[in-house]
């Protein structure tokens, strides 16, 4: 595959990630389309918090614990799909914005201490990669059902995503606040 549809970040990220069944359901989706566009495979998720810099994984464990536990289940509906020329957000379905989601995300940064340098736009990525927006556009009609798509949010998942896609490594799972 092109260096280009390939790209890579550093550090940690904080996913929320669908339960077994819509997960599993998503990852086919992901893979077929990776392959299709001779994109990168990667596990379906919203990100709720990127590229945290922090060189201890107790640190990072107990901090993602400590967001997990300050927040109580909710409900991710998704809206429209969407394309972007950004490689991570080359095919998206957008999630509709709640105060719930919104909190956790704010709880994320504090107990983080980032300073967000663009807002905040939970999505969950179809293709990764660098794609003529035509072509894209002319995907979209193929995933329209997604926009119907629901599911509870019961946990948040610590990966590792140093380097491409195929190294990125899932730490642990925090289960919310009950």
């Amino acid at each position: 595959m092109p260096e280009q549809q390939n790209p890579t970040v550093q550090g940690h990220h904080l996913f929320i990630e669908p339960p077994a069944e819509c997960f599993s359901n998503l990852e086919k989706l992901i893979v077929n389309l990776a392959e299709q566009e001779g994109g990168p495979v990667f596990t379906p998720h919203i990100t709720l918090l990127a590229g945290i810099v922090e060189p201890s994984v107790e640190v990072l464990r107990a901090k993602a614990e400590k967001i997990a536990l300050a927040t109580h289940p909710f409900q991710i509906t998704f809206d429209s799909l969407g394309v972007e020329d950004a490689p991570f957000r080359a095919l998206y379905v957008r999630v509709n914005p709640s105060r719930e989601l919104s909190e956790m995300h704010r709880v994320a940064l504090d107990t983080f201490a980032v300073t967000e340098v663009s807002e905040y736009m939970p999505h969950l990525s179809l293709l990764y990669g660098n794609y003529a927006r035509a072509h894209k556009e002319k995907l979209l009609g193929d995933f329209a059902y997604l926009s119907d798509m629901h599911f509870p949010v019961t946990a948040i998942s610590l990966y590792e995503t140093m380097g491409p896609t195929s190294t990125w490594k899932k730490i642990d799972e925090y289960l919310l606040a009950s």
